[in-house]
């Protein structure tokens, strides 16, 4: 098995989460605002729409001969932040959100900690080799 195999699964995983997680996002704005419990369809479009571009950066990322090390280290730390931030409202807004809106943030949160967690295992991997 090549040594950037797992770097790169983690990558495409994340993707595709991205664009699912993306397109829910703006093609269903109202529910996913049900979900949660706020009505902020503008900032869920948004995010839907940077979600999109993160898994397109995602896939070339993962798609290049040699894998692009500088870029993953910045992706692992975006979805790093991402769980941080999450965190960080939760703590400090968690009565802004129903009951399933904290259900959904925590689970996308832990998605985006393993996708986080694997690229970091692969790109030690990569770097050595």
């Amino acid at each position: 098995m090549d040594r950037s195999t797992l770097v790169r699964r983690a990558l495409q995983g994340n993707a595709l989460f991205s664009v699912i997680t993306g397109l829910v996002l703006l093609l269903d704005t109202d529910q996913v605002g049900l979900w949660l419990g706020v009505h902020v369809p503008l900032l869920l479009r948004l995010v839907g729409g940077a979600l999109l571009v993160f898994a397109v950066d995602l896939v070339h990322q993962s798609t290049r001969p040699e894998v692009p090390t500088a870029r993953v280290a910045v992706t692992c730390a975006a979805d790093f932040a991402w769980v941080a931030a999450t965190a960080v409202l939760l703590v400090g807004w968690h009565e802004l959100f129903s009951t399933t809106g904290v259900v959904l943030l925590v689970a996308v949160a832990a998605v985006v900690e393993l996708a986080g967690t694997l690229q970091l295992v692969g790109l030690r991997r990569v770097l050595r080799a």
